[in-house]
């Protein structure tokens, strides 16, 4: 992913933060000269300043043999984008198109059946927070378990390159004024760069 100078720089608290809250992301690796791809939910943490993230797939998907190897991967978490009109600067320049977007580039790593079982009882935790009659793994039978974890293939890959093409390069005008239009827009995805473009300058609150 080509990254401009002045869109780099995105923290790893950024960068977690923007993982879990569009955790429903794109693995993609090469195998046999083709590329795999798969979308799934992925988690994301930090171990000792490293970013790491976990997710699994069925052991049949073919991305599995991508796994298995040891290949070179690249997990792209993106949402929210919106259409800039050069109309909204105070001077005459060209459209353009704010989005964000977080790749993760590393190695495959295949899970063992411990780190299997805890990266989905991770997750499961993540996605029935707060919800009536919550559901865990532990509410599995042990046939039903094994089972279960004998068709998947799990995973952990680390390394993160990121990239916020967010407006960045606008003086202080020109910016507070794409977040107005971005804000008075009905397209939810628009108000979400607005708040995000708000976040990166809290100043122009």
């Amino acid at each position: 992913m080509y990254i401009p100078k002045v869109h780099k720089g995105l923290s790893n608290s950024a960068a977690i933060q923007f993982a879990q809250k569009y955790s429903f992301a794109l693995l993609n690796s090469i195998i046999d000269d083709q590329i795999e791809s798969c979308h799934l939910p992925l988690e994301i943490e930090e171990k000792e300043g490293q970013l790491v993230i976990t997710g699994h797939i069925a052991r049949a998907n073919k991305l599995s043999e991508a796994i298995l190897g040891q290949n070179s991967a690249t997990c792209i978490f993106s949402e929210p984008h919106a259409y800039v009109s050069s109309s909204w600067y105070n001077h005459v320049n060209v459209p353009t198109w704010n989005y964000i977007a977080v790749h993760m580039i590393g190695k495959l790593r295949k899970l063992d059946g411990k780190e299997l079982l805890r990266s989905l009882e991770k997750m499961v935790e993540h996605y029935e927070e707060g919800r009536k009659d919550r559901y865990r793994i532990s509410d599995m039978s042990e046939d039903m378990l094994v089972a279960h974890l004998q068709g998947l293939t799990g995973f952990e890959l680390e390394v993160i390159e990121a990239n916020y093409k967010l407006s960045q390069n606008r003086n202080d005008t020109d910016y507070k004024n794409v977040i107005k239009m971005l804000m008075d827009s009905d397209n939810n995805w628009e108000q979400e760069i607005a708040k995000e473009m708000l976040a990166l300058r809290p100043s122009l609150k």
